[in-house]
């Protein structure tokens, strides 16, 4: 094989590793609840959330990431909780919100 087909081969294949790595990586979105006192909070696409209160009440949020944190806003409030490495979310009175394996 000549080197400059060896160079492209393995473009090619680095390239298609970083996209398969980028497509499964671990994504913030999803379901994230804290049962013991009663707060859901569902993580959309397009920095959609909607968030449930444990009187059952929704609201239509926005959320942003920027590093290891996770600003929501619903209304006129806005949440900042700490993303850890095990994928939980934490913030003042809300506790840990644990992603739902659903």
């Amino acid at each position: 094989m000549s080197n400059s087909l060896r160079k492209t081969v393995s473009l090619a294949l680095l390239l298609c590793i970083g996209a398969a790595i980028f497509a499964c990586g671990s994504s913030i979105e999803g379901t994230y609840a804290n049962d013991a006192v009663g707060i859901v909070v569902e993580l959309k696409s397009g920095g959609h959330a909607i968030f449930t209160s444990s009187l059952g009440d929704n609201d239509a949020c926005t959320y942003k990431v920027d590093g290891s944190k996770l600003t929501l806003e619903c209304r006129h409030d806005k949440v900042v909780f700490i993303i850890h490495d095990d994928g939980s979310l934490t913030a003042p009175f809300f506790g840990t919100l644990r992603k739902s394996k659903k």
